[in-house]
């Protein structure tokens, strides 16, 4: 017994995924710095890729179990890096981000032609109704005349959901999802971070810090943080999403006497917010106020609700007041009336970096209404995925046709669904959103323990988004598969909470059922 080999004794799965991530990270190291410093060299570009994806097929199929653990880590650390290394494809882009998506559909493809399965694995709710959507839709693009360029675009976002099925097959215990949310804090504090050295600095840097491109103003805007997303109302649904899931969490971290993670979650609470404002998103910024007034209205406990609502709402409606009538009329956030006099002031402008201002005014409502007048032309199916550019010259007024290369979307997520995919998937939509609604509120019963914070957390984060999705498309094109994969993430968080709230149900419903005999 003296002379045994010691290695028995270890597990080879721990031992396996442990030398997996130390491989991964060397490759990681090195092709962020090359993808970062030489992105003009596209042969190293896929050679890197095609070995880093080899390498997690072998792992998948080898069946390392720790390993998918340590991978799903790292894929949400590496949220911040997801737009770095941009390379071309014709009208499209890939990067990084696209890498760490495709690894976890080879991770899930591997998985399932092997058989490997989770003993606690299951179904989400949100499954068949996001299963509709996407089969509506991919037939809705088939059919239209600029397929390709549809399908090419929706693969963007089949691979940006494969976050939500990763963290849903392998994350599947409370433990779990308080390291993914801890993890994620210290992402958002980063990205954060960028946003706030934009602001400083007035110009936009890359993910790694290590590049800086000084602002150019669009007609008589302001600069506009973007925090690496490329587009500042993407920044406001980001900003806006972590003030307020971590804002509705340090609220669990203070019941539970967490001093550290109350402080850590009440600063991106506030620096959140903070940042949202330097985006200059409206959209963006009164949806974020619509969510916090759920958030004021839902926290307090029933017997204390009536004196914090007649503290806060009050001090909010003054705060709103405040920003906008009294504040500085320079901004894109304040004095309404004075933009939309502008706006008609740009109209009649021959410069096109003025007429690229009108699309956040005056171009919606139009815009609007040519849909609609697309969308009768086949109202069950629409136009197709991402097909909007390419339908909607010949509808445009002569003042916004020189805008019609960034028209890709409708600027309403409602509007954008029901005129590209027809009645069908909007149907499909509507029952996603009934589910997500009712298994929220569902949660927000369990007062006091995590289910119920977390539904707070998150149901504020689904406000915001989708009071800013009526006026704007936030996932519009590929190259915002950034944002897709953090709704994503989001998205697996509900799952989570809601796989608590329909067993707390059946238990309910069980002992109705015992009590009745």
């Amino acid at each position: 017994m003296l002379l045994e080999n010691p290695l028995k004794r270890l597990d080879r799965r721990k031992v396996g995924g442990f030398f997996a991530l130390l491989v991964f990270c060397a490759l990681v190291v090195g092709g962020i710095v090359y993808l970062s410093y030489y992105q003009n060299s596209l042969f190293l570009s896929l050679v890197f890729v095609l070995g880093l994806g080899g390498m997690m097929m072998f792992l998948a199929i080898s069946g390392l179990e720790n390993f998918r653990q340590i991978w799903g880590f790292v894929a949400v650390a590496m949220i911040p890096l997801a737009l770095t290394g941009d390379v071309e494809l014709g009208p499209f882009k890939a990067s990084f981000g696209i890498l760490v998506y495709m690894i976890n559909t080879l991770i899930i493809v591997a998985d399932k032609l092997s058989g490997y399965t989770r003993a606690n694995e299951k179904r989400s709710v949100f499954s068949k109704p996001l299963r509709l959507l996407l089969i509506l839709t991919v037939i809705s693009t088939l059919l239209s005349a600029f397929r390709l360029y549809g399908i090419i675009d929706l693969a963007y976002f089949l691979l940006a959901s494969s976050t939500f099925v990763f963290l849903r097959r392998y994350f599947n215990t409370k433990e779990q999802q308080l390291k993914l949310i801890k993890l994620f804090a210290f992402v958002s504090i980063y990205i954060l971070l960028i946003a706030t050295a934009e602001h400083l600095k007035q110009g936009n840097y890359n993910a790694l810090l290590t590049g800086f491109k000084p602002y150019e103003g669009l007609g008589d805007e302001r600069f506009r943080v973007n925090g690496i997303f490329h587009n500042a109302n993407s920044y406001g649904f980001f900003a806006g999403a972590v003030s307020l899931f971590f804002g509705g969490l340090s609220l669990y971290f203070h019941k539970r006497r967490q001093r550290l993670w109350t402080y850590i979650s009440a600063g991106i609470f506030v620096w959140g917010a903070a940042t949202l404002w330097f985006c200059q998103s409206r959209g963006a910024f009164i949806a974020y106020l619509a969510a916090l007034l759920f958030l004021v209205l839902a926290a307090p406990p029933p017997k204390k609700r009536f004196g914090v609502w007649v503290v806060v709402i009050p001090l909010m409606v003054g705060v709103i007041a405040w920003l906008f009538v009294f504040s500085d009329t320079g901004s894109r956030l304040t004095n309404l009336s004075a933009l939309t006099t502008r706006s008609i002031q740009i109209a009649t402008a021959e410069d096109v970096k003025e007429q690229m201002n009108l699309i956040a005014t005056l171009a919606r409502p139009i815009l609007w209404i040519i849909g609609f007048k697309l969308w009768q032309a086949s109202p069950l199916l629409g136009i197709g995925h991402s097909n909007t550019i390419h339908y909607i010259g010949p509808y445009l007024p002569p003042m916004l046709r020189p805008i019609q290369g960034i028209l890709f979307h409708f600027h309403s997520i409602y509007l954008n669904i029901l005129y590209e995919g027809g009645l069908l998937s909007f149907g499909a939509f509507l029952w996603f959103l009934g589910k997500l609604i009712s298994h929220v509120f569902g949660g927000l019963r369990h007062r006091g323990y995590f289910t119920g914070y977390a539904s707070l957390a998150l149901g504020a984060v689904w406000v915001h988004l989708f009071a800013h999705g009526l006026v704007d498309t936030t996932f519009a094109m590929g190259r915002h598969y950034a944002e897709a994969g953090i709704f994503f993430l989001f998205l697996a968080f509900q799952a989570f909470i809601a796989d608590r709230v329909k067993r707390r149900r059946h238990i309910a419903k069980l002992r109705r059922e015992r009590a009745s005999y």
